[in-house]
C-alpha cells in the first residue's frame, strides 16, 4: 500500500536534491520554486560587486555585524571607536567612542534596541541603540573582554575573557550579582543557540564547550587538534561553524559533536579570520582569509614594511562545501571579518587590514565605479599586519 502523501514527499525529495546541486542558491525571495522546471539560481543574482566602501576606521578592522533586521551594520576594531552605519544610506548612525583600546567583538540584543561591545581595555559597554548613549559598563574581566552573547529575550548576557578569573560570566542587564561558570579555560569566543538552550564556548586552550544554558551546566567538551579563531551557532540551532588555525572550517553537529563538512581553499596562516552562515536559510558559508603567497613579497604602507597577502573572501555551498567563489576586494592584508544581511540575502559585508569596510551586492556600478564614504580626517595610523593569535 503507498504510503500516505507518498508523491508530495517524493517531489520534496527531488526539490532537496535540486537545491544541494544548485551552486549559486540564494534566492531573494520566499515564494517556492516552480516544479515544472528544474531549479536553477543565476549567478547575476548573486553578490558579486563591491558597491560601498566604507573608510571611517583609522585602523584594521576585526569585526562587523549586521542587526538582525537588517537596518543597521556595526563595525569595530584597531581603533577604539565603533562605526554603526545605516543600511539604507550607509550613513554613520552612532559613532561609538567610550573605549580606550581595540574594540575586538560586538554583539545586537534580539530587538537590536542595545549594542554590546568588547574592548582590550577589561571593559564591555552596553549602548541604547535609539540614542547612541552607554547605559551600561561591565568591568568585572581582569582581562580583555572578547566576546558576549545575548540570550533570546534579552534580559541576560553572556562575557567572555581570556584572564585567569571570571572567563566566563553570565549576568542580567538590572544590574544582578553576575554567575561565573567554574572553569580555567580562558574564553576566545562564545555563542548562544537562537533557541536559548545552549551555550558554545570557543577557549583558546583549544576546547569546544558545550553548556545546557537553563540549567548552567555542562553537556560535554571536546578538544580539537589545531587553534580556532571563532564559532558561530546556525538559525535553526543545530550547528556549529568553526574557522580552524589549518586552514580548515568545520560544521559541527551541536548534538553529536560530530564534524558534518569541512570547507578548504581559504587559508589563516596564524591570524584571527572569522566565517559566518550566509546566503537564503544560511545555505552558504562565508569566511575571510589570510592568503599566503607562493612568494613572500612585502610592501610598504603608511612608512610600515609588511607582507602582501590574498585579502580575498570565500563563498562556499554549505551542503556540498563546494567552493563557489573566491572574491578579490579588500587591497592588502587579511580579511578578517565577514558579515551576511539576515533580511536581505544578497548582502554581505567583509572588513579587513585595509581599514576598510565592503559592502557586497549584486548590483552592477554604473560606470564600474564604487561608492565610498571615507572619513573627512585621512589616518596616519602604523597598522600592524602581523598580528598572531
Amino acid at each position: 500500500m503507498i504510503p500516505q502523501h507518498r508523491l508530495a514527499d517524493l517531489l520534496n525529495q527531488v526539490h532537496r536534491s535540486q537545491i544541494s546541486k544548485c551552486l549559486y542558491h540564494n534566492p531573494s525571495s520566499s515564494r517556492p520554486p516552480s516544479l515544472f522546471v528544474d531549479h536553477l539560481c543565476n549567478e547575476h543574482d548573486f553578490p558579486l560587486q563591491t558597491s560601498i566602501e566604507l573608510s571611517r576606521s583609522d585602523g584594521e578592522v576585526y569585526f562587523i555585524e549586521f542587526s538582525h533586521d537588517g537596518r543597521f551594520l556595526a563595525a569595530a576594531g584597531q581603533s577604539s571607536i565603533v562605526f554603526v552605519y545605516d543600511t539604507r544610506t550607509f550613513d554613520v548612525r552612532f559613532r561609538l567612542g567610550e573605549h580606550h583600546d581595540s574594540v575586538v567583538y560586538v554583539a545586537w540584543s534580539p530587538d537590536d534596541s542595545r549594542l554590546i561591545t568588547c574592548c582590550k581595555d577589561a571593559k564591555a559597554r552596553i549602548w541604547d541603540m535609539a540614542s547612541g548613549r552607554c547605559v551600561q559598563v561591565i568591568d568585572h574581566h581582569e582581562q580583555a573582554v572578547t566576546t558576549a552573547a545575548w540570550t533570546p529575550d534579552g534580559s541576560t548576557i553572556v562575557t567572555g575573557s581570556l584572564g585567569k578569573h571570571a572567563q566566563l560570566c553570565l549576568r542580567s542587564t538590572d544590574g544582578q550579582e553576575p554567575f561565573n561558570w567554574p572553569t580555567d579555560l580562558r574564553t576566545q569566543d562564545c555563542a548562544i543557540t537562537p533557541n536559548g538552550q545552549k551555550l558554545v564556548v570557543m577557549s583558546s586552550d583549544n576546547f569546544i564547550t558545550v553548556y545546557n544554558l537553563p540549567t548552567r551546566t555542562e553537556e560535554y567538551s571536546i578538544k580539537v587538534s589545531h587553534r580556532m579563531t571563532c564559532i558561530s551557532v546556525s538559525r535553526d540551532s543545530r550547528s556549529i561553524l568553526v574557522n580552524m588555525a589549518n586552514d580548515e572550517i568545520h560544521l559541527i553537529d551541536i548534538e553529536t559533536a560530530d564534524i558534518v563538512r569541512r570547507y578548504t581553499g581559504h587559508q589563516q596562516d596564524g591570524f584571527i579570520i572569522r566565517s559566518a552562515f550566509g546566503g537564503a536559510d544560511e545555505g552558504l558559508v562565508v569566511s575571510g582569509s589570510s592568503g599566503k603567497p607562493d612568494i613572500p613579497l612585502r610592501t610598504f604602507l603608511d612608512g610600515v614594511l609588511i607582507r602582501n597577502l590574498d585579502a580575498h573572501v570565500y563563498i562556499w555551498h554549505k551542503d556540498n562545501a563546494t567552493l563557489i567563489e573566491n572574491l578579490e576586494g579588500h587591497t592588502i592584508g587579511c580579511v578578517n571579518t565577514v558579515a551576511w544581511n539576515p533580511t536581505d540575502p544578497t548582502m554581505f559585508a567583509s572588513g579587513g587590514d585595509d581599514h576598510k569596510v565592503r559592502i557586497w551586492t549584486k548590483e552592477p556600478q554604473p560606470s564600474s565605479l564604487v561608492w565610498r564614504r571615507t572619513s573627512s580626517h585621512p589616518s596616519n595610523h602604523q597598522s600592524n599586519y602581523e598580528r598572531n593569535l
